[in-house]
């Protein structure tokens, strides 16, 4: 297999076949590099800073719930309650979450999928959603394909905003952010707070869901020279969530008299800094370290069996490398190494605690060719090595596509 991918690379580099003149290109990250949308072989879907500047809603899943099709929302009770996309129907975990290019998967979750009830609106400045398989780039687990958060960043010059909105149930949503630079320095500090009393889903009693939720947004960019860059992103969000818990038998305290006051405070944070060389115009090289942190701690609910705080917790890091060559707007290819290592962890009580962890390390390339005026390709191909997965051993995932863009709307060069 991997004699095979070593030939096709070698048929690339040294193919110098042109189909076309130059054409412009449009940013989009389907294949980890700017590429024109219309080139893209798998559904796009993108939403920039003025759709959510003009969205009404608080919460990012909401926002994605109404704005486009073959994605599916769904929450469990009100804001802050357990939330998830699928994608074309796919379970989940096959949809990979990615912040700032830092992957959202939760390491202390069992099926290693990422929750959307703690992002909110203020924080994003655009979304691409990627339907369908995006395994040559991403993974065996972008079956159903990828979602990539990127949150705002400064602009040169110095600006300041603050928001405020109101609603019912004592809903209070406040923002403000402080951001500017130069042509060579670029920085962005934002801050959030969204606090509700929310509704209790339960009728035989009048105890409210509360949801707090305090967030941190921050970006520095540093311009060394025209060769050398250096890009940072941080994310955290602080949150507590008052819920209901679902009342199985009396055996384990589930009585119209408990009070239902089962609460959890979380964490989740992310964060990354990349040091990006381009030591020729064609060829830039991307150096990335990164971090996932979320921790939940639950609390003991008043009433029940279970008298002892539960804290899950997990963290992830990663180190990357990607590799962009273009040997012209019409040929190009991307490819990376890849190290993830997960740590996750139960403590029920002082006497109980469980740890594991595990490693992927990972190699990809992807191709993406302009074979004809009208037609667009790209072949692509991953190995994974897990640590602990099916005894260890690789996974290989392969991708092709193919765009057809019609004479009307194809890009003129």
């Amino acid at each position: 297999m991997m004699l095979r991918a070593l030939v096709f690379l070698y048929f690339i580099l040294f193919s110098n076949h042109v189909f076309s003149e130059e054409i412009p290109v449009i940013v989009i990250s389907a294949s980890k590099q700017p590429q024109s949308l219309s080139t893209v072989g798998t559904s796009v879907t993108i939403l920039d800073e003025n759709f959510f500047n003009d969205s009404s809603e608080y919460f990012l899943g909401d926002a994605l719930s109404t704005s486009t099709t073959g994605a599916n929302f769904f929450q469990n009770g009100g804001h802050g309650g357990t939330s998830a996309i699928q994608l074309r129907g796919m379970p989940k975990r096959y949809s990979t979450v990615y912040i700032d290019g830092v992957k959202m998967s939760d390491p202390s979750s069992v099926s290693n999928d990422f929750d959307f009830n703690n992002i909110l609106t203020s924080q994003v400045a655009s979304v691409e959603i990627l339907k369908g398989n995006q395994s040559s780039i991403y993974g065996s687990g972008a079956i159903g394909g990828t979602i990539h958060i990127t949150t705002k960043k400064g602009k040169p010059g110095f600006e300041k905003d603050i928001n405020y909105s109101a609603g019912s149930h004592d809903t209070h949503n406040l923002s403000g952010s402080v951001s500017g630079g130069n042509e060579k320095s670029i920085y962005y500090v934002g801050l959030q707070r969204f606090q509700t009393d929310g509704i209790s889903a339960l009728d035989h009693n009048d105890e409210k869901d509360r949801y707090r939720n305090n967030g941190l947004v921050a970006s520095f960019s540093n311009k060394f020279s025209d060769t050398l860059e250096l890009q940072s992103n941080a994310r955290v969000s602080e949150t507590y969530l008052q819920y209901d818990a679902v009342c199985v038998s009396s055996l384990f305290g589930c009585s119209s008299t408990r009070d239902h006051s089962e609460e959890v405070d979380g964490v989740e944070s992310s964060a990354n800094i990349s040091l990006i060389h381009k030591p020729i115009e064609k060829l830039t090289n991307k150096f990335t370290v990164g971090s996932t942190y979320i921790k939940r701690i639950y609390g003991a609910a008043p009433g029940s069996k279970n008298t002892a705080q539960d804290n899950y917790y997990g963290d992830r890091y990663a180190f990357l490398y990607q590799g962009n060559y273009n040997f012209n707007l019409d040929n190009s290819i991307v490819f990376g190494l890849e190290r993830e290592d997960d740590q996750m962890g139960y403590n029920g009580n002082s006497t109980v605690l469980i740890e594991a962890s595990s490693h992927v390390t990972s190699q990809y390339f992807d191709y993406q060719s302009r074979l004809t005026n009208n037609i667009y390709a790209t072949f692509g191909a991953r190995f994974d090595e897990h640590s602990i997965a099916g005894g260890g051993s690789n996974e290989d995932s392969h991708r092709a596509t193919l765009a057809y863009v019609f004479d009307d709307i194809r890009p003129q060069s």
